[in-house]
């Protein structure tokens, strides 16, 4: 994994990407019946964001981007059934600090995700919007 953040005058953007190399034992048979080489399957990910803390870092907006693959091993035949199910969630939050040592988050995510039918026929048209859209509410304390 990777991350880039650049600050300036209280703006703020930055990205991060992941991969995960893993070696799925439990599904070679899967494998074995598709005629891939080995049991390897591939995860990739990224996010972007960009936010403001305004004056004296009391409050702070920001918006952030997210594509997570939990398997990226071979976009025309999933193996296992988990398999391309691409993950994109779009989430808008809003900190305020009313103490020095205190943090109050507020985020709202839309998420855009496949539901376990469609996995088979992943295309990217499916990609549809589901009914599990989140709003959490969060508070840090720095110790």
């Amino acid at each position: 994994a990777t991350d880039a953040r650049i600050y300036a005058y209280g703006a703020f953007v930055g990205g991060e990407w992941a991969l995960q190399i893993m070696d799925d034992q439990a599904s070679k048979a899967d494998y074995r019946r598709a005629r891939y080489k080995n049991a390897y399957s591939w995860a990739m990910g990224y996010q972007v964001f960009a936010g403001y803390s305004f004056p004296h870092r009391e409050y702070e907006i920001a918006v952030r981007y997210q594509w997570w693959d939990p398997d990226d091993t071979n976009l025309d035949k999933p193996i296992p059934q988990s398999a391309n199910q691409a993950l994109r969630w779009l989430t808008v939050g809003a900190s305020w600090w009313p103490i020095n040592i205190v943090r109050l988050m507020a985020n709202y995510t839309v998420k855009w995700e496949l539901e376990a039918a469609e996995v088979e026929g992943f295309t990217v048209d499916r990609l549809k919007k589901v009914k599990n859209n989140e709003f959490d509410f969060a508070i840090q304390i720095m110790i």
